[in-house]
């Protein structure tokens, strides 16, 4: 909660402007960005027109800091920056609904299809596996790596414990491009986190 004419640096003794909000971002907006700035005052200001009692009121909420610092520059420094990102949880769709009386926003996207350029008889300088994939259905891919894990997995033990130490053990009389999947598949690396 934002608070203004902190004594001494304690925050407890602060003015309270604002109540806490939690961070509600929008689902299929990603990763929002939140900062906190700390400014040094060098007297007792007066923040009544900040000052809110509803937490739930939004439009009141609307804070322009660049105004805020143009009208109280002759007595404030900024001092501290710091800053955290939220994403969207499962909590959120009650949070709209029960505290903020709001429908819930999803936000979706359809992405254009990547481009993938005409297939090259002898593509030079790229690894032929990977290569290979660019032009094959995904799901299959996917499906043979799953089909790969379920090998590996006892129906009733669970899968296969990880190694302790993964690629200390060496991998033998394969050739090198498999070597490297191999090593990507021990240390849960690339395209085995797909499925």
């Amino acid at each position: 909660m934002p608070r203004g004419n902190i004594p001494n640096g304690d925050v407890t003794s602060g003015e309270e402007l604002v109540p806490y909000l939690q961070p509600f971002p929008a689902k299929g907006t990603g990763y929002q960005r939140h900062i906190f700035v700390l400014y040094k005052q060098t007297s007792r200001l007066d923040f009544s027109q900040y000052r809110i009692t509803d937490a739930f009121d939004l439009p009141a909420r609307t804070f322009r800091t660049l105004d805020f610092y143009r009208q109280h520059q002759d007595s404030i420094t900024p001092a501290g920056l710091a800053f955290f990102q939220s994403d969207w949880d499962t909590s959120l769709p009650d949070f709209y609904r029960e505290k903020l009386k709001l429908q819930h926003p999803v936000f979706e996207y359809d992405f254009p299809a990547p481009y993938i350029r005409e297939q090259e008889w002898f593509p030079l300088r790229k690894p032929f596996n990977l290569y290979m994939d660019k032009y094959r259905d995904p799901a299959q891919i996917r499906k043979e790596y799953l089909a790969r894990k379920l090998a590996k997995t006892h129906p009733f033990d669970g899968p296969e414990p990880p190694l302790r130490y993964p690629n200390a053990h060496a991998i033998n009389d394969v050739p090198s491009w498999l070597r490297t999947e191999m090593k990507k598949d021990r240390l849960g690396w690339g395209r085995i986190n797909d499925i």
